[in-house]
């Protein structure tokens, strides 16, 4: 999911990032290694739709080296902003040790952090669960950014590229877009309470060191309403209704009727997002699937606009 978001940072969206041999050559600038030579890469990691990483040895450390893919602006991605999110979450212990960071260059390099990645089954016991809501109170605690996540702009961005793509949305898709814009225009009214927020917790980013959870791509951090990041965790770990009430006790200590509401609220709206996002998809990446998962989100969202009263 792409949360895209006004660009705050000083990136020149001119300038050439550079690529995997150039990035190697800054190791005189990087931090908790010692090497004497360029890294050497170990093996590719899979390749995102923002990134290309690369596990690489480091003397006798090992790294996370990350190349910016050249669609990251046109996503909307604020590398800067996603910089100071970084080291916010170095200095918390939530976050890998950078090891260098340029946004202008479109590299970044962090230690690899041992531990193993949640499956959704890890991430839906009560134990996991518990330790994954003190895992949120400490991100939502984090030092306030200039970046705000705000839902209207995000889906009006992805509505424009949709348009420019020429991709043609089905008239129920188009017939949400009014009750959405009233719904997150009513939460923001609500809701008024921001905090910083990772908003992107799926089982990939969490990284499970034992004794302590960490947290990868900070990318779409910015400050928002503390119960879209819990939306986020609901729907990627697909915890059922007895798991989201635990996961609300875990976090805020009770739940009510206004609790519901707002977390229904958000959970509509990164729906909505999501939806959008893979529509927007669709049109560079064809035959991948986009399409049609962004028509599966439909049912779901359909029937929360349902328990909120909205039709």
């Amino acid at each position: 999911m792409d949360t895209t978001l006004p660009d705050s940072g000083t990136e020149n969206p001119q300038q050439q990032y550079l690529n995997l041999e150039q990035a190697l050559q800054t190791y005189p600038q990087w931090r908790h290694v010692d090497c004497a030579h360029p890294p050497v890469v170990i093996e590719p990691f899979d390749t995102g739709l923002t990134n290309q990483c690369y596990l690489v040895q480091a003397g006798d450390k090992r790294c996370v080296l990350r190349l910016n893919a050249k669609n990251s602006r046109v996503l909307g991605l604020d590398r800067v902003n996603e910089a100071v999110a970084l080291r916010h979450a170095e200095e918390a212990g939530l976050g890998a040790p950078i090891v260098y960071c340029s946004p202008q260059q479109g590299v970044l390099v962090t230690l690899f952090v041992e531990g193993r990645q949640w499956t959704e089954t890890q991430a839906q016991t009560s134990f996991n669960i518990e330790r994954l809501a003190n895992l949120l109170k400490q991100v939502h605690a984090l030092p306030v950014t200039t970046k705000a996540l705000d839902p209207r702009r995000v889906t009006d961005h992805y509505w424009k590229g949709v348009r420019d793509q020429f991709v043609v949305i089905p008239p129920r898709f188009q017939a949400l877009r009014q009750k959405m814009e009233r719904l997150m225009l009513a939460t923001q009214t609500d809701y008024p309470q921001r905090c910083f927020c990772h908003n992107d917790i799926v089982c990939a980013n969490i990284i499970d060191a034992g004794d302590r959870l960490f947290l990868l791509d900070w990318e779409y951090a910015a400050m928002g309403d503390p119960l879209f990041d819990l939306a986020v965790v609901v729907h990627n770990q697909q915890l059922n209704e007895q798991q989201l009430q635990y996961l609300l006790e875990c976090y805020l200590g009770y739940i009510n009727s206004s609790v519901r509401r707002q977390f229904l609220s958000n959970y509509a709206i990164y729906i909505y997002i999501d939806m959008l996002w893979y529509w927007f998809q669709s049109a560079s990446h064809p035959g991948q699937g986009y399409a049609t998962t962004a028509e599966g989100k439909l049912d779901t969202l359909t029937a929360l606009l349902h328990e909120l009263g909205i039709s």
